[in-house]
């Protein structure tokens, strides 16, 4: 759900786990043509209505995008996860605490500056567990990460100049100014770079930390992940125990 294109699908490739199937899936047209277009197949869904079985996969991974998911149709998205998945499956949801650094940069700079805004409201710290144990999982846990990247330069000015430069074009921030847009070089980020934890570093001079976040796991006996990450764990019997 929300697997955007193929990133998970090429870690696993990358780490020789040959055993394991990842199937991507995205509610954006965009995300789905770009997996295909890495040669890696991928459908086009959304998380409240899954196209899988009943219990017909081992994990069900929710990352990033969660908060695209609306407030009142989140609970739809626990249950369809707990469905799919088999007796012990593990569901992960990730997202980020509201009123964290990440949060508030969603809301005062991509809501404000970026040209198609994003009013999405993210994950209260006990939501996603919330939504877990109504759904049906069992051991859930809330675990934050800290998910940070280190962006370099000739001075601690310049790498932070190339990081502001590489966020605006990251978000779309059209309506905001920024000297020398469309320069990028960026090290050790990968597609969601400035949305999570940050850590700037110039020069082996000084280091800035960004925030620790959230996660959530459960098995079916389901887990949830929330980043928080939330982990649920399905019941190993069948039903939703």
């Amino acid at each position: 759900m929300l697997g955007g294109d193929g990133l998970v699908s090429r870690v696993a490739a990358l780490t020789g786990r040959t055993d394991t199937v990842v199937a991507t899936c995205d509610a954006s047209p965009f995300m789905v043509e770009q997996a295909w277009a890495r040669g890696i197949p991928a459908v086009r869904q959304r998380a409240e209505s899954l196209l899988f079985r009943d219990a017909s996969v081992g994990g069900v991974l929710l990352a990033y995008g969660s908060h695209h998911v609306p407030v009142a149709q989140r609970g739809t998205v626990a249950q369809e996860a707990f469905r799919v998945l088999q007796p012990g499956g593990v569901f992960v949801l990730h997202d980020f605490l509201t009123d964290s650094p990440v949060d508030v940069w969603f809301r005062k700079v991509v809501d404000v500056y970026a040209a198609t805004g994003h009013d999405h409201p993210h994950f209260a710290r006990d939501e996603a567990a919330g939504y877990l144990r109504s759904a049906g999982f069992e051991e859930v846990g809330t675990r934050l990460m800290d998910d940070s990247f280190v962006v370099t330069g000739a001075t601690k000015e310049a790498a932070q100049e190339e990081l502001g430069r590489y966020m605006a074009d990251m978000y779309g921030l059209a309506k905001l100014d920024v000297p020398g847009r469309g320069r990028r070089r960026v090290d050790g980020d990968d597609a969601e770079g400035g949305t999570r934890g940050l850590r700037t570093q110039a020069g082996g001079a000084g280091l800035t930390r960004g925030p620790r976040l959230p996660t959530l796991s459960s098995r079916r006996r389901r887990r949830t992940a929330a980043r928080g990450r939330g982990v649920g764990r399905r019941p190993a019997s069948p039903g939703r125990g």
